[in-house]
């Protein structure tokens, strides 16, 4: 990803850690959407850089990433800035082929709630909804996993099959 194209994103983050100390909650979360959002174009057009390079493999991160961004914008309000924006991710989902990536099975024995810091089974916070300028996440930090299957679809795209002992994955056992 181009580093100098997200020079914008501290002045942002700043803004963001004002508007919170400021208790201006619709300020703080406008600006972290707003983080969100550029991040997400940066993604894309890391995604077609990489594919033109032929890596298509962090081709398919930065757009998986956007994604998610996206996503996170349109679950908090942010429906008619983002509409626009999936039509043109849908564009670039149909250049790739058929993908398959990782889902693993497990227990999350501990997580604890980025917002509040309390057990996620006693917190009311929702995850992937942004409070007071701070995005809700749960915070795995001690899960079993019991299985792991190869599936189309994969809830997490980052975790995807790869050939072992290749030094150059990039392009390797994607699709």
């Amino acid at each position: 990803m181009r580093a100098a194209s997200l020079q914008g994103i501290p002045v942002l983050e700043q803004g963001n850690q004002e508007a919170r100390d400021a208790h201006d909650c619709a300020r703080a979360d406008q600006l972290l959407k707003d983080i969100l959002l550029l991040e997400a174009k940066e993604r894309l057009c890391a995604c077609v850089e990489e594919w033109h390079e032929g890596h298509f493999g962090n081709s398919w991160v930065a757009l998986a990433r956007a994604k998610i961004n996206l996503d996170i914008v349109l679950g908090n309000d942010g429906g008619a800035t983002v509409a626009a924006w999936y039509a043109l991710v849908a564009d670039l989902e149909e250049r790739f082929p058929r993908m398959v990536g990782m889902s693993i099975e497990g227990e999350v024995i501990k997580a604890h709630c980025s917002v509040c810091g309390q057990n996620v089974l006693s917190c009311h916070h929702i995850a992937r909804r942004i409070y007071c300028g701070v995005l809700c996440s749960r915070v795995v930090t001690q899960a079993d996993q019991h299985a792991t299957s190869i599936v189309e679809n994969a809830a997490q795209p980052e975790a995807r099959v790869m050939k072992v002992g290749d030094l150059d994955v990039e392009a390797e056992g994607l699709f």
